[in-house]
């Protein structure tokens, strides 16, 4: 290697921008995005602890069971082929283990037939826990919200 080329190759090095590590709540979020776009109610509750609980409106699931149930009832009832953004507004940690996430979503369901689909906004806040190393949702709560608020 040449002195030039090396003196380049430092030079890239130093002065390239962090990366800025992923948190363990956007990588769930990032999951929990695949799986739903997949249609995958297994997948979704695998992301939540055994004992979660997730409310979801006036619909209460504990655990992984009954939250599998709600996402298998959900997907037959229209949200199948549905798109997910999300955006993590603030994070906590409380513990070592325990983050606290709030943030809001937009579910944009999938169109049939040429239909123009209003997408569904949602503020939720969850706290997440690592087990084992492995982060999973402890509870898990979301309540509708104006698009135009989530989203602007």
């Amino acid at each position: 290697m040449t002195m030039i080329a090396a003196l380049s190759l430092l030079a890239l090095a130093t002065n390239s921008a962090p990366v800025k590590p992923v948190s363990a709540s956007a990588k769930l979020l990032a999951d929990y995005r695949i799986a739903l776009e997949h249609d995958d109610a297994d997948a979704l509750a695998a992301l939540f602890l055994p004992d979660a609980e997730l409310a979801d409106g006036n619909m209460v699931a504990n655990g992984t069971a009954e939250i599998t149930a709600l996402y298998v009832g959900a997907f037959a009832q229209g949200l199948s082929g549905s798109r997910l953004e999300t955006r993590i507004d603030s994070e906590r940690l409380l513990a070592p283990t325990v983050r606290f996430v709030r943030g809001v979503s937009r579910i944009t369901p999938a169109a049939a037939g040429g239909q123009i689909v209003k997408p569904f906004c949602a503020r939720f806040i969850a706290t997440i826990t690592s087990r084992n190393g492995l982060w999973r949702i402890a509870t898990f709560s979301e309540s509708a919200l104006a698009c135009g608020t989530a989203f602007p």
